[in-house]
C-alpha cells in the first residue's frame, strides 16, 4: 500500500501562456500555493535565469515535488534522442544535458524526458540501442546532481505521437538494460496513451508499477471514426460523473488510483504523484479549467478512499 499525492501540471493547464516566461512563474507558478491542495507541480524549462531562481523557491517554500518536462524543447526543435545518425544524437544529447542543468537550477527532483519519433520495424531495434545509449549518457550527468532523476512518459507508437517506446513491454525491456547502468531512471505512466495503444489500463500498470514515479490521468477518444480521436489532451466532462466523448470519468480513475494505491511504492521513489493532464488553448478560461481538474482529482481521491495529507 502507498499514499498517492495530487500534482498540477501546469505546462498543459496554462498552456497558452507558458512562452511568456515572467507571466507564466510571477501569476501561474507563484499563485500555485494559494490553493490548499496540490503537493507537487509540473512545467516545462524556464530559459530566464531568474524566473528558474523564482520557480526554486516556491518549490522549496511549499515542499513541493517538481517535475521539469524536457519534451518540448527536445521536441519542438528536432532533437532526436534515438536518431540513428550519430550526429544528430549526439547533438541530442548534448542539449539534454543543458536542459537537465537548468531543471536542476529551478529545483527539479524529476527531469521527464522523450525518447524520439518511431523509425519503423527496419530500424526500431537499432533506434532502442542508441537510445538506451543515450539514456547512459544523460544518467552519467544526472550522478553529479544530487536529487535528480530522470523520467520517461511511454507514448503511443501507431496511434498519433507514433513515439519509438509505446508498448510498454518494450519500454521494461529497455529500462531492464538501462537500469543495469543507474536506477536513477524511472516511468512516467499515462492513461492515455495505453487506451489509445489498446492494452489493458491494468495490466499496463502492473508492468510499470516496479519503476514508476507518477502518472497522468488523461483524456482520449480512442474510436478511430470519431473527429476527437487521439492524444489531444481533451477537457474532462463535468460533476458528478466527469463523463464526456472521452473514455475517461470518474469511475475510471478511481479504479486506476485504487490499482496503483494498492501497489508498493517503486524502490527509489520517496512520493507517488499523479496529475490529470488538460491542455487549454487562447481564450479558455485557465483558472475555471484548473478547478475543474481539482475537483475531479478530490472526488477521483474520495471516492477511492485515497487520503493524501502528509
Amino acid at each position: 500500500m502507498q499514499k498517492i499525492y495530487p500534482s498540477i501540471h501546469l505546462l498543459e493547464v496554462f498552456m497558452p501562456i507558458v512562452d511568456d516566461e515572467p507571466f507564466f512563474v510571477n501569476e501561474v507558478v507563484s499563485r500555485i500555493p494559494d490553493i490548499p491542495f496540490y503537493k507537487g507541480i509540473e512545467t516545462g524549462v524556464i530559459h530566464e535565469a531568474g524566473l528558474r531562481r523564482k520557480v526554486r523557491e516556491v518549490k522549496e517554500a511549499n515542499g513541493y515535488q517538481l517535475t521539469v518536462w524536457l519534451s518540448p524543447d527536445l521536441n519542438d526543435n528536432g532533437f532526436n534522442l534515438s536518431a540513428i545518425d550519430k550526429d544528430l544524437r549526439t547533438k541530442s544529447v548534448k542539449k539534454a544535458i543543458e536542459l537537465i542543468d537548468m531543471a536542476a537550477e529551478m529545483g527539479a527532483d524529476h527531469c521527464g524526458i522523450p525518447c524520439g519519433p518511431y523509425p519503423g520495424d527496419a530500424l526500431c531495434d537499432e533506434a532502442k540501442k542508441v537510445l538506451t545509449d543515450s539514456y547512459i549518457q544523460m544518467l552519467d550527468h544526472v550522478e553529479s546532481i544530487p536529487g535528480i532523476d530522470l523520467t520517461f512518459e511511454p507514448l503511443d507508437r501507431y496511434a498519433h505521437k507514433k513515439m519509438l517506446l509505446g508498448p510498454i513491454a518494450e519500454v521494461i525491456e529497455v529500462f531492464r538494460e538501462v537500469r543495469k547502468h543507474s536506477n536513477r531512471i524511472f516511468i512516467h505512466w499515462d492513461s492515455a496513451h495505453e487506451t489509445l495503444a489498446g492494452i489493458d489500463l491494468h495490466e499496463s500498470l502492473s508492468m510499470a508499477l516496479p519503476y514508476l514515479a507518477q502518472i497522468h490521468l488523461c483524456n482520449c477518444v480512442s474510436d478511430k471514426s470519431h473527429p476527437y480521436y487521439g492524444d489531444w489532451h481533451m477537457s474532462l466532462g463535468q460533476a458528478p460523473d466527469y463523463k464526456n466523448w472521452g473514455y475517461l470519468d470518474l469511475n475510471v480513475a478511481v479504479d486506476i488510483l485504487k490499482t496503483l494505491s494498492g501497489a508498493d511504492r517503486a524502490e527509489g521513489v520517496g512520493r507517488t504523484f499523479c496529475a490529470v493532464e488538460v491542455r487549454n488553448y487562447k481564450g479558455n478560461d485557465l483558472w475555471a479549467s484548473e478547478a475543474l481538474v481539482r475537483s475531479f482529482m478530490k472526488d477521483a481521491f474520495a471516492k477511492a478512499g485515497i487520503d493524501f495529507e502528509e
